[in-house]
């Protein structure tokens, strides 16, 4: 048995304690824009082509219809 035990002695490897952390930040923001996204609509009005700002972001018009010359 000292024999085995002395054996044993030899062939051990020191260990090493190592401690594995994970930190693991995610972060999901929105994505929104700083602008409005603002497009002309058109429209014919009396036979006659007509066009009107129409704020994308807000489902709102801007000014009033104009002649699209």
């Amino acid at each position: 048995m000292a024999t085995i035990s002395l054996l044993f002695t030899c062939l051990s490897v020191p260990t090493l304690d190592v401690k594995a952390e994970t930190i693991l930040t995610i972060n999901y923001q929105e994505v929104s824009p700083l602008a409005d996204y603002i497009e002309w609509r058109y429209q014919i009005i009396n036979g006659v082509l007509h066009k009107r700002q129409y704020n994308v972001s807000t489902g709102s018009w801007l000014g009033k219809w104009i002649p699209a010359n």
